[in-house]
């Protein structure tokens, strides 16, 4: 059954509204063949629907009134119900009922909807089995590369903690497995990632003395205010001279993905949650999330099997323990080193993690562009991680292109960073579309201090400073870009549709759907979209016109001679 609510007339509800609404439908060309109301009470009407492969349905709309509002309420169901099957004809004729009704009233307001209940109900299903997969693989994985206790060595620390606050709780519902390891299980489905992409560093003291006197004149500090910002400097200045020991991901997964996987699986926890809080899914969201899905149950089996071809168990061992014992030295540097500051407050950090900055704040605006048109089957989206570049060279972030007509869009960007102390380093962001070009610059001013000698300790001379304020406008503008370059031809074709079916005149679509999509969108309208391209998914048509009747018809499919096959037959019967 499909429920939903109108809510706030935009116009004066006349006592025939409904009835004329509803009979203005079969005016249309919309699929509805016939609709006849065979019930009408006080302020309600029952009706029923044929469309045009004579399959039922009914309609029961009722008008009321709550706080001087008025409210109608319109549940539409099929007269059969089989639920082995997805009934396109009751979600397309939702569509054309809440659309027929939503341009009179100010809201509308869905409450139960089972096609899109049922959507969830099967995509949940597969989400849950494809996230336990990685689970498993990632468990596997790191017992064979580093042994049973990985989780304690290797898994970061908020993890851990996360775990360590959960874990109670979970098996306190379920007793029975108190004795089992359930790490990989209690923690959310973006941890998974961050496993896979954790970095283990260690301290790399380049000057000592810088340590002793950071040391020492931390400990002569005795007012709270001076000891805790000098404690903040400190911090940082150890953060400073960390150095990647293992790459995680390097070393161990980038063996078994691509780094395509990467991006899919952070598509794939933003589809979970999605599905997990209760979101309306429509049949456009539904085979995206499905091919999402698919595809990381693709990935996650080729890398088993890669796993599974490596080195023997033996062979592998003989490494985890030459690799363990590395790894053992390593901890008892970390342990036996001193950590170092800077009483000025400010923080010197290294070129990469001056580029991490920037990663964040640049992927957030590639990610949100991307996510704002990934709906839209009419445009294919690429995207590029920003990597650190040694050589500083362009590289191209986003690239949309269009499946209607030829035009392409570009986000490129240029990095230029210095690491030294006081610094400045930038990165521009360059967006390109035909000869028009438009540029952000994101800037970061590394920290610096100087030693003073009759003082004892450092004082500030540069203070760290991130200035990233225009890449808000510089997103707004990107997307006014795509929206006027890259138009929505699906709205302006149900725009020249109610158009049509309202004040007369030709219909923009053909009467027969997409071969590729099977959407109602095949041009027939050249001022629209060239003829014969579907403005959903730009896939080309070879469209003729009937010599008999001069209506369009897909001559890979259909006609004989020049004519459909409704003139065709005609003619032959003569």
């Amino acid at each position: 059954m499909i429920h939903f609510l109108m809510v706030k007339p935009k116009i004066e509800i006349s006592e025939t509204y409904v009835e004329t609404t509803l009979v203005d439908l079969t005016n249309h060309r919309n699929g509805i063949k016939n609709l006849n109301i065979y019930e009408q009470l006080n302020r309600q009407w029952k009706a029923w629907v044929i469309v045009e492969d004579d399959t039922r349905y009914f309609l029961d709309l009722q008008m009321d009134t709550y706080n001087s509002i008025k409210h109608l309420s319109i549940k539409l169901e099929p007269q059969k119900v089989d639920d082995s099957i997805f009934d396109k004809n009751l979600y397309n004729l939702k569509l054309i009922i809440k659309n027929q009704f939503r341009k009179d009233w100010k809201e509308c307001v869905w409450i139960v909807d089972e096609q899109s209940t049922r959507f969830a109900v099967e995509l949940y299903g597969k989400i849950h089995i494809g996230e336990n997969l990685l689970r498993q693989f990632i468990n596997v994985v790191m017992i064979r590369k580093f042994g049973i206790d990985w989780w304690e060595i290797y898994a970061p620390f908020n993890l851990r903690d996360k775990y360590e606050k959960r874990y109670k709780e979970y098996k306190a519902v379920s007793p029975t497995f108190r004795n089992v390891s359930d790490r990989l299980i209690a923690i959310d489905t973006d941890d998974l990632l961050t496993i896979m992409k954790h970095k283990i560093k260690k301290l790399s003291i380049k000057n000592t003395t810088e340590l002793e006197v950071s040391l020492d004149t931390l400990k002569e500090r005795d007012e709270v205010v001076s000891l805790v910002s000098s404690y903040k400097s400190f911090i940082n200045k150890i953060k400073n001279e960390m150095e990647v020991i293992l790459d995680i991901w390097q070393e161990v997964f980038s063996n078994y993905f691509s780094e395509a996987f990467i991006d899919e699986w952070k598509r794939f926890c933003k589809n979970r949650n999605h599905i997990a809080h209760n979101k309306l899914i429509d049949l456009e969201a539904y085979e995206k999330i499905k091919e999402n899905v698919k595809n990381i149950e693709e990935n996650i089996q080729i890398a088993r099997e890669r796993f599974e071809s490596e080195l023997s168990d033996e062979e592998e061992q003989i490494e985890i323990n030459a690799f363990e014992e590395e790894m053992e030295k390593e901890r008892e540097r970390l342990y036996q080193l001193q950590r170092i500051e800077e009483e000025a407050g400010v923080s010197i950090i290294s070129r990469n993690e001056i580029f991490m900055k920037f990663h964040e704040k640049i992927s957030t605006f590639i990610d949100d562009i991307a996510d704002s048109i990934y709906f839209r089957n009419d445009i294919e989206v690429t995207k590029d991680e920003l990597i650190l570049d040694e050589n500083e060279q362009e590289q191209e972030l986003l690239h949309v292109s269009s499946k209607i007509n030829n035009r392409e869009l570009k986000v490129i960007s240029a990095e230029d960073i210095d690491e030294e102390a006081g610094a400045n380093s930038e990165y521009h962001l360059k967006v390109i579309i035909d000869d028009q070009e438009e540029i952000c610059t994101l800037s970061y001013v590394n920290g610096g201090a100087e030693f003073d000698k009759e003082l004892g300790y450092y004082l500030p001379l540069t203070y760290n400073d991130f200035y990233i304020e225009g890449i808000d406008d510089f997103e707004s503008e990107v997307l006014q870009l795509i929206d006027e370059y890259f138009p929505n031809i699906k709205e302006e074709i149900d725009n020249a549709k109610y158009s049509a079916e309202k004040d007369g005149g030709n219909y923009p679509v053909a009467d027969f759907s997409c071969e590729e999509c099977g959407e109602d969108y095949v041009s027939i309208d050249e001022l629209i979209l060239e003829i014969g391209m579907c403005g959903n998914c730009g896939h080309k048509h070879d469209l003729e016109i009937c010599l008999r009747c001069e209506r369009y018809y897909d001559g890979n499919s259909e006609g004989n001679h020049g004519f459909c096959n409704s003139c065709y037959e005609y003619i032959e019967s003569q």
